[in-house]
């Protein structure tokens, strides 16, 4: 494998002419590849389609049944206090409250989270070294490239042949020298 970099762009006429330009800065053409990425969970890389083998949403469901349940055998131990309603006021409460702590999971989920690649028409040239890839950075960044990324990965005639959308992007936020 080798190293790529690569940009993104909102129109193909640029990515067309950000291929060119990396030619013209001296790359292989068969090494340069781009093509449209769709948005995150259309990659279909499932058989039932989207991205991810599980729903975002399962961790909620998960603490209502668990909080009911155990809830329901808090309830009906203190039935003889509550009468026949503890075991459904307790299944009741621990399903709220279930709910509330697997809601709580996905929001610290969701701030620990990778980056999501944005959809659009993707350029990317396979670099050999750190000159090329600081002169592949400068192309992609003056030609307005947006979500500059690095990965490994091979282009064979023009395709990317490893890539995987569904994998978040290492994104490049500053110049590596």
């Amino acid at each position: 494998m080798a190293t790529i970099i690569a940009g993104r762009f909102i129109q193909q006429a640029e990515a067309e002419h950000a291929a060119s330009a990396l030619a013209q800065a001296g790359f292989d053409e068969d090494k340069i590849s781009y093509f449209y990425s769709g948005p995150s969970g259309r990659h279909a890389s499932h058989p039932m389609g989207g991205d991810h083998t599980e729903s975002s949403g399962m961790h909620g469901k998960a603490g209502v049944a668990a909080g009911g349940t155990i809830g329901a055998v808090v309830g009906l131990a203190a039935s003889p206090l509550a009468g026949p309603a503890g075991p459904v006021g307790g299944a009741l409460l621990g399903a709220h409250v279930g709910n509330l702590i697997g809601t709580l999971s996905q929001t610290d989920e969701a701030s620990d989270s990778l980056p999501i690649r944005q959809s659009g028409v993707m350029i990317a040239v396979e670099v050999q070294d750190e000159s090329a890839e600081g002169t592949a950075l400068d192309v992609l960044r003056s030609l307005g490239a947006v979500d500059l990324e690095r990965a490994d990965g091979t282009i064979e005639e023009r395709d990317w042949r490893d890539f995987d959308g569904s994998e978040p992007p290492e994104l490049i936020d500053l110049p590596r020298h």
